[in-house]
């Protein structure tokens, strides 16, 4: 029997919390209610933090940016630039680069 990604990923979370984390799980907004139910049927729920992935995306750029909206271009590049750089050094497929065009 094949376990499924869900189940899988819950299954890392509940390590994590026996090991004193508190498991973060970034995931796209149509995900979401899939992902809090998997976890309140592992019980994880309340231990768990579920959060939308352009939400999250956005946060991070207004605080990186310093919330000046004149430096957000150029943070989304770096953003960009290091997420390429990690394309190039663990993937194999380059077709999941970030053009910036």
């Amino acid at each position: 029997m094949t376990t499924a990604p869900g189940e899988l990923l819950m299954d890392k979370c509940l390590d994590n919390i026996h090991s004193g984390y508190r498991p973060f799980i970034i995931t796209v907004s149509e995900s979401m209610p899939a992902a809090k139910s998997l976890a309140g049927i592992k019980g994880i729920l309340k231990n768990v933090e579920i959060v939308d992935a352009e939400q999250f995306i956005s946060t991070n750029i207004h605080e990186w940016s310093g919330f000046d909206s004149a430096r957000h271009k150029g943070t989304i590049e770096k953003l960009i630039m290091i997420y390429n750089e990690l394309i190039d050094t663990y993937e194999t497929d380059p077709g999941l680069k970030v053009s910036l065009k």
